[in-house]
């Protein structure tokens, strides 16, 4: 079973194959179990100790997990290995390279026996490199983008010196390049554009793992436009502090955004930086919510087309517009990621993603003056966990409905986060008088704490701020497959949930479980309003749900 702190992520690695050399045992055993606990189709297991490979086998499941014997010493055993799993499940996603052996006698410098060393190079250096080399030549083949992980020790003992040459030879090997923008003209407090443009052309050519490092200070950006595809892993570690403009018209392109990344597999963002926006000026210019001629303000961090790829430990702040925006993505996690800005910063969503799948926000902290995360169309598997919200708008997913070309939306889960001072919590938003017809399914809200939210709860298919459409003709956007469940804390209006659907494609399939809202004023009893949806309750429903629910003809 795997651990609850993992049920998030399980879908991870779901539908890949992977191989696990020396996976008998150890560290290739716990590898492989973890793989199949996070959702891979397959995973083969080589190794030359046959009786506890099978074993492992069996422990894992012989649905999920095979075993070959491969002696990784030599490289036509290795051809033959990952052949056969091409041939028998189609593809390879991850090379675990981990087999390895170390010398069983005590021998120091003095004393070397050269046949043992020789063994040892065979199979910890010759066996990585015939691994790497075959799973490569199949993923180029079958044109995937796989991984391939090699392990290595860097724990050493006193004149084991055949050990820690070879194992630190393996280390070294798969140390990423470092580009330092210092070294490309990029100085504190001066525009560092030129320097980080520079800086990830060089590694984004680079054919092994490279890091763009901007260090600790503070550095100002006008505008930068970072674009893939790289030939390798690449990481922006952002240590300092990195400013746009103050006044938006000083960026060089007004039609882009600040910071804008486009196709790029395997991206990394860290370093405990901040990306400031400066938006104080911008906000109090900022109309477009009823303009539609409005100027169009620059989203701190834009990306699209982006793949395999994780955003931690870093924090946008006073964006000028969108905090993030996501377009086109997939399989991009956000985890420890910080957005910040004060409540009365308009039109600052923390995080907009649409069009992507398998999107992952995680352990986040969201302070803003609009939506903390707001969902597009087209968005498949968005899962949202340990996010705490406050100031916001809470989680929505809409607005939807205003385009008619838009796209089914389907598989949003929100778990274990935390809601606190915010206009509203959990809501689903589209446009009355609208042409779009399309689905929104599959909604699973769980385990959420309301702190003084005005609205907790919300499915709005008639909204319409500032008036800029009419009522007379319903949405056809169809909500179904809805569970809200265990959802506890107080709310700040008496309305507590508010349910208005469709009259032309009411809500269906809507389950509600364990309800405990409270009213925090003093305005009257704590009620709910439903219209054009009849859902189904399991346990505990405080208030009274949909008691006087009223359904269209």
């Amino acid at each position: 079973m795997a651990h609850p702190e993992s049920v998030l992520l399980m879908r991870k690695l779901e539908g890949k194959v992977a191989i696990v050399t020396g996976g008998a045992s150890g560290i290739g055993e716990a590898t492989a179990s973890l793989f199949a606990d996070h959702g891979a189709r397959k995973v083969v297991i080589a190794d030359v100790q046959d009786e506890k490979g099978r074993m492992v086998v069996e422990s894992i499941g012989t649905q999920r997990c095979s075993y070959v014997r491969c002696d990784v010493s030599d490289e036509e055993q290795v051809k033959a290995m990952v052949d056969w799993t091409v041939q028998k499940y189609g593809q390879l996603d991850i090379m675990f390279s981990n087999a390895g052996i170390i010398s069983k006698s005590k021998q120091t410098i003095l004393d070397l026996d050269f046949s043992q060393f020789d063994r040892l190079i065979q199979v910890n250096l010759r066996g990585m490199a015939a691994c790497i080399k075959h799973a490569a030549r199949v993923m180029v083949e079958k044109r995937v983008r796989g991984t391939i992980v090699c392990t290595a020790s860097v724990v050493a003992k006193r004149g084991a010196m055949q050990l820690c040459s070879l194992r630190t030879h393996i280390v070294n090997s798969q140390q990423p390049t470092t580009f330092d923008i210092g070294k490309y003209g990029g100085k504190p407090n001066a525009n560092i554009a030129e320097a980080l443009s520079s800086a990830w052309k060089e590694a984004c050519a680079a054919t092994t793992p490279s890091t763009i490092v901007v260090p600790k200070g503070t550095f100002l950006l006008n505008q930068l436009k970072l674009v893939g595809p790289c030939k390798a892993p690449i990481e922006l570690q952002v240590q300092g502090t990195i400013r746009a403009p103050s006044d938006y018209t000083q960026l060089p392109d007004k039609n882009a955004e600040w910071i804008t990344i486009n196709y790029v597999d395997h991206l990394t963002i860290s370093g405990g930086g901040i990306f400031d926006g400066q938006g104080k000026e911008a906000w109090a210019k900022n109309d477009c919510g009823k303009n539609p001629k409005c100027v169009k303000l620059p989203i701190n961090l834009s990306f699209n087309f982006i793949t395999n790829s994780i955003i931690h430990d870093v924090t946008t702040q006073d964006s000028k517009n969108f905090h993030v925006n996501v377009i086109g993505c997939k399989n991009v996690t956000f985890q420890q990621f910080t957005v910040s800005a004060p409540g009365e910063s308009i039109n600052t969503d923390g995080l907009h993603i649409a069009k992507s799948e398998g999107i992952y926000v995680l352990e986040s902290v969201i302070k803003t003056g609009d939506d903390c995360i707001s969902v597009g169309d087209g968005m498949k598997e968005l899962h949202i966990e340990k996010v705490t919200c406050g100031p916001g708008h809470g989680i929505s997913v809409g607005s939807l409905g205003k385009g008619a070309t838009e796209e089914d939306v389907t598989g949003i889960y929100v778990k274990n986060c935390t809601f606190t001072g915010t206009q509203n919590g959990i809501r689903v938003k589209t446009w009355p008088s609208a042409p779009a017809k399309l689905k929104i399914t599959g909604l699973h809200y769980e385990d959420i704490i309301m702190d003084n939210v005005e609205n907790p709860i919300v499915i709005d298919q008639e909204y319409c701020p500032w008036n800029q459409c009419k009522l007379d003709s319903p949405s056809l956007i169809k909500i179904s497959e809805m569970t809200v469940k265990n959802i506890k804390g107080t709310s700040a209006s008496p309305v507590a949930v508010s349910f208005v659907c469709s009259k032309t494609v009411p809500c269906e399939n809507v389950e509600m479980g364990d309800i405990d809202l409270t009213y925090s004023g003093n305005q009257g009893p704590i009620t709910t309003k439903c219209s054009n949806i009849k859902p189904t309750f399991v346990g505990k429903q405080n208030p009274p749900i949909c008691a006087n629910a009223t359904q269209s003809s």
